[in-house]
């Protein structure tokens, strides 16, 4: 058994503010598109995407780290059940960038 010099579960957390960074950017970008600021919208949800790739990519890192390890019971199950936060968050991504796609079509 590892003894971690850390609490798994606040990196969770902190992956599960950025997650919420990233709807929380993306609608005001929704909210700023029904301005004559569209361009800025559009600029919004670029940092959104982005803010929620860089945050998945990490959070994936810090998951293969834990896999490496010989972790106790509650940690052992919950690294494969935290995998699907990072699905989650990129299957967003892929909205945000259809919306987007959507915005550049639209608006041209």
């Amino acid at each position: 058994m590892t003894n971690l010099s850390h609490n798994p579960q606040s990196y969770v957390n902190g992956y599960i503010s950025m997650m919420r960074n990233m709807i929380l950017s993306s609608s005001v970008g929704l909210v700023v598109l029904n301005t004559k600021y569209r361009l800025i919208s559009f600029f919004i949800f670029l940092f959104s995407i982005s803010y929620g790739i860089k945050s998945s990519f990490d959070f994936n890192k810090y998951l293969n780290y834990l896999n490496t390890l010989d972790l106790e019971d509650p940690y052992k199950f919950s690294v494969k059940q935290w995998t699907f936060w990072i699905y989650f968050s990129y299957f967003y991504i892929i909205v945000l960038i259809f919306i987007i796609l959507y915005l550049v079509i639209k608006f041209n």
